[in-house]
């Protein structure tokens, strides 16, 4: 998001923060800081890249994963400690942010002892679909924060949000060029976090990494859209969350796909790291 926001979406970020817990609407939100909702709406995903109540669920979620792997409390207790009423609707949309289910995601850390995600690429779902390559850059700061050899996720969404399943991506490290294949054409936003290193529970609970991606959309077609820059940053204050459970999607049992060991193939020719 850009640093200097209109003052209707900062006063929007502050009191979604504020009252994240409670029942909120768009009607709501827009009444507390005295503008329409369809004006608020259009400014706020225009600078944030979601909605103001998607950006409100985000928060949620990551609360609700912060309480899913530090307490015990229980999946219906802490539904409605993070602001929902329906344990139905609380689970069916973390699984849809998240991409496991509440319970399932408790369960991750076990898993991921047993079975730790692999640095791998996870491809798309059209074997005719194009491809994608590109480099990873960092600024300084964020250099500093991760060091010199992190832990990279990096992803094709269909919003400028890392929520919900990518549509491919890959778990990297040693490498700053990334390579995606069998993309279902369409467009796309490229987005990735880095770790100082490969704990599997920081992604899971690291409120606001180290994060980047193109600044625009990602048009992809049948063949190679070659050249992307992605460059990392340290996160701004009004930061959305990630919410995807980033190690669950090249460990073998939760991907969705079965995750191909790097480099990745590029049909005429191999993409490799160097």
């Amino acid at each position: 998001m850009p640093t200097t926001a209109r003052p209707e979406v900062l006063a929007t970020l502050r009191f979604i923060t504020e009252h994240q817990s409670e029942p909120l609407t768009l009607a709501k939100v827009a009444d507390a800081v005295g503008y329409s909702p369809f004006h608020l709406a259009r400014r706020f995903k225009a600078e944030v890249g979601l909605a103001p109540m998607q950006w409100l669920a985000a928060q949620r979620f990551l609360r609700a994963r912060q309480l899913l792997l530090g307490s015990d409390a229980s999946v219906t207790d802490i539904c409605m400690e993070v602001g929902f009423s329906s344990l139905g609707t609380f689970t069916r949309r973390f699984t849809g942010e998240v991409g496991l289910g509440p319970s399932e995601f408790r369960r991750l850390p076990d898993r991921l002892h047993d079975e730790p995600a692999r640095f791998a690429h996870v491809p798309g779902l059209d074997p005719a679909g194009g491809r994608l390559s590109g480099r990873i850059r960092f600024t300084e700061a964020a250099r500093a924060r991760v060091g010199q050899d992190p832990v990279i996720y990096i992803g094709l969404f269909a919003e400028r949000a890392a929520r919900g399943r990518p549509v491919c991506g890959s778990h990297l490290r040693g490498t700053d060029v990334f390579g995606f294949t069998d993309i279902p054409p369409g467009q796309y936003w490229l987005l990735a976090s880095a770790y100082a290193d490969d704990d599997p529970l920081r992604p899971l609970t690291d409120a606001w990494p180290v994060a980047g991606g193109t600044g625009a959309p990602v048009r992809i077609g049948r063949g190679l859209t070659s050249g992307q820059q992605v460059l990392m940053a340290t996160p701004g204050e009004w930061a959305t969350p990630i919410t995807v459970a980033l190690p669950a999607l090249t460990a073998e049992r939760t991907a969705a796909r079965p995750p191909i060991p790097l480099p990745v193939p590029m049909h005429h020719g191999v993409w490799r790291p160097r």
